[in-house]
């Protein structure tokens, strides 16, 4: 009987000092974790101020463009109505000019 006690006094030992080391285990790792979470929010963090930074250039980029698409819009409307202004006054001319055309005789 006594062997028997000895050998679970022993398994008993070795269960003890399993659970030692895998308690130790467990806390490495969460401590480990804990850095890497605490890694992934300062990396998600400076993402973030980074995002704002370059949306912030974007909305500057757009406003001006927008003002410069809208300078050369209002220069292309000025030329479009001054060459539409000319063609008028060509046509105008080019009609006063005109010859009536002659009625062609027929032959008899």
């Amino acid at each position: 009987m006594r062997a028997r006690f000895s050998y679970f006094s022993v398994l008993d030992k070795k269960t003890d000092d399993n659970y030692i080391e895998l308690k130790e285990d467990i806390n490495l790792v969460k401590v480990k974790l804990s850095g890497l979470s605490d890694r992934v929010d300062t990396v998600e963090t400076n993402l973030v101020k980074r995002i704002d930074a370059v949306d912030s250039r974007l909305d500057k980029v757009e406003i001006s463009l927008t003002k410069r698409i809208d300078a050369v819009d209002e220069k292309l409307t000025k030329r479009i109505d001054a060459v539409h202004t000319e063609l008028i006054a060509h046509r105008e001319s080019v009609e006063l000019h005109k010859v009536p055309r002659k009625r062609v005789l027929k032959q008899v």
